[in-house]
């Protein structure tokens, strides 16, 4: 990125947000997932389903940021010789999808428990590695072993940090104390509250793994706001984002520091940038606590529309927030409008739709405008004297 001509600190901005946001994304997600499936008492894949409209969003987003960016500053894309061939590039890894698929269908088709299914799709990994195309050696499986055991006492020491904070919440009564100190304060206001839970999740999550992060938050906060009549699975949702956007916001944002270290730019340009790159996680909590159908929780014709309104709305957002849209640049009054807007459409509610319709309408029509006009000027240049 850097190469094209992208700023250093807007590249490891890409790199932090995009790293950060895998965790939010279906199928996969972390494992914080799989504890919330097991304390919601659901299954993983009602999890993942939740998840994938807030996901996309995040992706689509940061997509199209990108996008304006380099066009607001005026940059080429990478010369088609250097873009590897799909072809090739599925031909090289089709066995890691393969077992990414084994992982699912043992999961969510037949049923298997999350060990079993992880333990099966990782022979079948490590088989068809060996066997079929010979990418793997015996040095290379060794090292694999290796990576794995120390990601495994990563993990276990994160349990064991979880329940050493958790008996300290229990014992000196703070985990009852910092809901009890939120409801008073935020009253009888959800917005307040969520506001609280908000910074509380980022204050806790701040340089801690995101399933400490989310076991912690679950215990303290998520239930104040089942309390206000939330959605569970909203409420964990909720917790879940903003612990991990802990991960972006400083003074210790540990994905925006090694980012810039990677990319040679200043922490708190990056972290900016970063945040800036990921607002749809920042927002979308806010939206799906109160109409839930960004959640796939509803009637079809709900979920339908909340998809199409949000995807409108989350272009309009990036387009407010590179001050680009597609092919022209917008001024700040234009900008400003086209944000509120985003906004608007983001968040599920007929009258929300059509406002926000409303006042992105103009800067849509400005930039087809000036695409057909740029259109019939090539077409006039191209065709011959």
């Amino acid at each position: 990125m850097k190469r094209m001509g992208y700023r250093p600190a807007f590249a490891g901005a890409v790199e932090a947000a995009a790293s950060t946001g895998g965790i939010l994304m279906p199928p996969v997600m972390g494992a914080a997932a799989f504890l919330m499936a097991d304390i919601l008492g659901v299954s993983y894949w009602t999890i993942a389903l939740s998840a994938a409209i807030p996901g996309v969003l995040y992706y689509i987003a940061m997509f199209t940021i990108v996008d304006f960016e380099g066009g607001r500053t005026g940059l080429a894309g990478i010369p088609a010789a250097e873009i590897p061939p799909l072809r090739k590039t599925l031909s090289n890894g089709w066995f890691l999808i393969a077992a990414i698929v084994v992982l699912l269908v043992l999961m969510g088709y037949l049923g298997h428990p999350v060990d079993q299914s992880a333990l099966i799709a990782t022979v079948v990994l490590v088989v068809l590695a060996f066997v079929p195309t010979g990418r793997l050696r015996f040095s290379g499986l060794l090292e694999a072993l290796d990576d794995g055991g120390r990601l495994l006492a990563e993990i276990g020491a994160a349990g064991a940090v979880v329940g050493i904070i958790m008996s300290g919440f229990t014992l000196t009564g703070l985990g009852a104390f910092l809901p009890t100190v939120m409801q008073a304060i935020s009253g009888d206001s959800l917005f307040l509250l969520l506001l609280f839970a908000a910074a509380a999740s980022i204050v806790l999550g701040m340089g801690a793994p995101p399933l400490l992060v989310y076991g912690l938050l679950a215990a303290t906060v998520a239930p104040t706001i089942i309390k206000f009549g939330v959605n569970p699975i909203a409420a964990h949702m909720f917790i879940f984002y903003f612990g991990l956007m802990s991960m972006l916001t400083p003074p210790v944002a540990l994905s925006s520091l090694i980012a810039a270290r990677l990319a040679g730019a200043g922490f708190w340009q990056t972290s900016i940038e970063a945040i800036r790159l990921a607002i749809v996680a920042f927002i979308v909590p806010f939206f799906f606590v109160y109409q839930p159908a960004l959640l796939m929780q509803g009637s079809y014709s709900s979920i339908a529309i909340a998809m199409v309104t949000s995807l409108l709305g989350v272009v309009a957002l990036s387009g407010a927030l590179a001050r680009y849209l597609f092919v022209r640049e917008l001024g700040w009054p234009e900008a400003v409008i086209l944000g509120v807007g985003g906004l608007l459409l983001l968040y599920p509610g007929r009258y929300s739709d059509v406002v926000g319709f409303v006042l992105v309408a103009p800067s849509i029509a400005g930039t087809l405008v000036k695409i057909v006009r740029r259109r019939r000027r090539n077409m006039l240049l191209r065709s011959p004297a």
